[in-house]
């Protein structure tokens, strides 16, 4: 084969690879910010304590306001792993639909989906009830997902 040839169809590889790679940087960038944007129309309060004892109850509870005029649905409270390393969930109410490990680009959490229609106007709350395992400083993100798109919110709790 002719050297030239060799080369042109090397550097028009080389091309075809490097606008591939342009196009999945771009397309998962899009992604991600569409994903991440926040819910519309929905307020959300978060209530946990701020210190509690070894061995001691654990209560969470995450209250989502509908102040849109269609419904909306809570699919899902996700909860950093670094804030679970000291505090065991152990129920929740309503209960979970399901429930499992998550490491999304890097960040390690556990999901628990509700898939529960909140009214419009209407408020929901859901409590995580646990226990506080270890001492220490827990802290990470609270990630409440309406639809597909999520509000964080920063849980921490000191366990003595």
């Amino acid at each position: 084969m002719d050297k030239k040839i060799f080369i042109g169809i090397a550097v028009g590889c080389g091309v075809l690879c490097i606008a591939g790679v342009i196009l999945m940087v771009v397309a998962g960038g899009v992604f991600v910010s569409w994903i991440s944007q926040e819910p519309e129309n929905v307020e959300i309060f978060l209530d946990a304590p701020i210190q509690v004892g070894e061995g001691d109850e654990v209560v969470i509870v995450v209250e989502v306001r509908n102040m849109s005029n269609s419904p909306q649905e809570l699919t899902s409270i996700d909860i950093a792993s670094d804030y679970l390393d000291g505090i065991a969930i152990q129920t929740t109410e309503p209960n979970y639909v399901n429930s499992y490990r998550s490491n999304y680009f890097g960040f390690d959490s556990q999901v628990f989906e509700f898939l529960e229609e909140i009214p419009p106007g209407e408020t929901t709350s859901v409590w995580f009830f646990g226990k506080a395992l270890n001492p220490g400083d827990y802290a990470g993100d609270l990630d409440v997902y309406i639809g597909s798109h999520f509000t964080t919110k920063i849980v921490r709790t000191i366990v003595q």
